[in-house]
């Protein structure tokens, strides 16, 4: 035996922590997660999903929150021209999206509205982003 095959079937015996995670036997091999000991095919940091969600902050450099102009006279907001845009509609989301920097770095999946109090000034966006970590590895 090679020191790779031996390695591999020493992993493939036991699973430490009894997590259920379990890779089908397609012909190749399985590695454990160097942080939590989970069964996962091998990769360039041996590390399973949630592990390396963790460690990487794919929202780095993205703003977390963005001043937009609204004027109470005419009810409009500030966008190179003024813009009616009614609470909650697309045209305003699509407006908040683009006021936010760094967003161009990642893949955006879903934006959608969170609720706050109606005499509360606050418009709040939860976006879910996507961005691809370390070949082939898609963090969300």
């Amino acid at each position: 035996f090679n020191r790779r095959e031996r390695t591999t079937m020493e992993v493939e015996q036991s699973n430490p922590n009894g997590n259920g995670a379990d890779i089908s036997d397609g012909g190749g091999a399985a590695v454990l997660c160097c942080q939590c000991g989970v069964k996962i095919e091998p990769n360039q940091l041996n590390l399973c999903m949630p592990c390396l969600k963790g460690r990487v902050d794919i929202t780095l450099g993205i703003t977390k929150q963005v001043t937009i102009f609204f004027c109470r006279g005419c009810g409009r907001y500030q966008r190179p021209p003024w813009t009616t845009a009614e609470l909650e509609s697309r045209e305003l989301l699509a407006l908040c999206l683009k006021k936010i920097r760094g967003l161009n770095k990642v893949k955006l999946v879903d934006a959608k509205w969170v609720w706050t109090e109606p005499h509360s000034r606050r418009l709040k966006i939860k976006c879910s982003v996507q961005k691809e970590v370390f070949n082939n590895a898609a963090i969300g």
